[in-house]
């Protein structure tokens, strides 16, 4: 993560062709804790996390503050 997110915040997936995959609200977070994951209210810049309420996206797939839409390349 790049940033911050928040339960609640509105979330653009974008693909690596550019395109808008979806917009969704962000409804939960996780984080890693030793052989657990525990729900948290928000994330910061190195964190890592898994999210909830998106659909569509995939893995590949560049999610981003809504209306931002930058994607990161792959190699």
């Amino acid at each position: 993560i790049s940033g911050e997110v928040k339960v609640g915040d509105f979330v653009d997936s974008v693909n690596q062709d550019s395109q808008l995959v979806e917009q969704f609200k962000v409804t939960k977070i996780y984080k890693p804790h030793y052989m657990e994951n525990v729900e948290v209210p928000e994330a910061k810049t190195g964190d890592i996390i898994g999210i909830t309420g998106m659909v569509s996206s995939r893995i590949g797939d560049t999610l981003s503050t809504k209306g931002y839409g930058r994607v990161i390349p792959v190699h």
